[in-house]
């Protein structure tokens, strides 16, 4: 009984250990002005979210990175960033016209 637990216990550990948190913000390229509601989508797993009232987003990603972001907002090219660590430099999204 207890190998079963020392090994759940070592499988929960390394599944939370594989986890990263990676936040960020999403501007406007020429104001800096906060996007609310951006798009992000991590391109290999297609998993994402959007940003809150503040342009912030988390995403728990559960791998190694780098990782390859996908940010999006209506009205606003779409840009793809190879992220290296969990706290990226903002991301600035440049109006269609």
């Amino acid at each position: 009984m207890k190998k079963v637990l020392l090994l759940l216990f070592v499988l929960i550990n390394l599944s939370v250990a594989a986890q990263i948190q990676i936040k960020g913000i999403i501007v406007d390229g020429l104001t800096n002005e906060t996007l609310i509601g951006a798009n992000i989508i991590v391109q290999e797993t297609n998993s994402g979210t959007a940003t809150n009232f503040d342009g912030l987003y988390t995403i728990i990603h559960k791998g190694t990175l780098p990782i390859t972001l996908m940010a999006s907002y209506l009205g606003y090219k779409t840009v793809e960033l190879e992220i290296n660590s969990a706290n990226p430099s903002p991301i600035k999204l440049f109006s269609n016209s």
